[in-house]
């Protein structure tokens, strides 16, 4: 403020020490000015992604990424399946490690998306994932399943909640026919940008 630094009293050494480095800055009248470096790249505008790879802690790339983060996706369901696969919701396994009785096997819906899906029926969650990354099929097909897997496993979610929290039952036929719509209008809604992978997973559906 008029050509005097008025800055709040440090609370750490690294502030006094920026501080104390502030009082031997001279001040000019030039208009300031900014720009984004990073090493000797400097960046014609700020780059969010960049910056993100620069503060983040990386780690050595998932197995399951590709089944997770699926491209055409649908974002909500690609977003709850990571949690899903970091074991960070208390499903089934997880009441057993506390102690409750209960089957891990789920057969509410996957049984019917499995068969549509042209899946071989697991019921365990390890094998489903393992099945799910070793997928060898026609482009097609391989997104149709991941399609099915990951609406399976939000609706499932969103069933199993109602249940506990709301005591909102729905027989596995409504569960599954929210499923088959989701997809249905996911596949319909690439349509226009790509016709043909749209037109082989439709037939693949009937």
């Amino acid at each position: 403020m008029n050509g005097i630094w008025t800055l709040p009293n440090p609370r750490s050494e690294e502030q006094l020490a920026l501080i104390t480095h502030l009082t031997i800055v001279s001040l000019n009248d030039l208009d300031d000015s900014y720009i984004w470096q990073h090493e000797d790249l400097e960046l014609a505008s700020y780059s969010m992604s960049m910056i993100y790879n620069l503060i983040k802690d990386h780690k050595p790339q998932v197995p399951w990424l590709k089944v997770v983060w699926t491209q055409r996706g649908i974002p909500k369901h690609n977003f709850f399946s990571w949690p899903v696969v970091l074991n960070r919701c208390p499903a089934k396994n997880r009441l057993l490690k506390w102690g409750l009785q209960t089957d891990l096997r789920c057969v509410l819906l996957w049984e019917i998306m499995a068969a549509k899906a042209g899946c071989t029926s697991v019921r365990q969650w390890p094998v489903c994932l393992s099945a799910m990354q070793s997928l060898s099929l026609p482009r097609h097909q391989k997104l149709f399943s991941l399609l099915a897997w990951q609406s399976t496993i939000y609706l499932l979610w969103n069933e199993r909640n109602s249940r506990i929290h709301r005591q909102l039952f729905r027989p596995s036929s409504s569960i599954s026919s929210s499923a088959i719509s989701l997809i249905k209008n996911k596949i319909s809604s690439f349509r226009d940008s790509n016709r043909r992978l749209s037109t082989l997973m439709m037939q693949h559906w009937l």
